[in-house]
């Protein structure tokens, strides 16, 4: 049977507030902190759909960071938040 095409499954679309901020405030670039089972699971799902995604730098998704990564590269893309 040949290989059928991966349907892409959203689970929801979400609006994030971003406040306009100063380019002198600081930005964290390192980040060490435990999730719930809850937010461990949804970061899973996000996961296992990324598959076939590819980071800004061409890398694929390997892991939970690289799909924290995932997300704030689209985070940044959706406000305009030039590369």
């Amino acid at each position: 049977m040949p290989d059928s095409p991966q349907r892409e499954r959203v689970i929801m679309n979400v609006t994030i507030p971003a406040a306009e901020g100063s380019k002198e405030r600081y930005q964290v670039r390192h980040v060490d902190f435990r999730l719930t089972p809850r937010q461990a699971t949804a970061l899973r799902l996000v996961f296992d759909g990324c598959d076939t995604e590819r980071l800004d730098s061409g890398c694929r998704i390997a892991n939970a960071n690289d799909t924290i990564r995932f997300i704030l590269e689209r985070i940044a893309d959706a406000a305009g938040v030039p590369r």
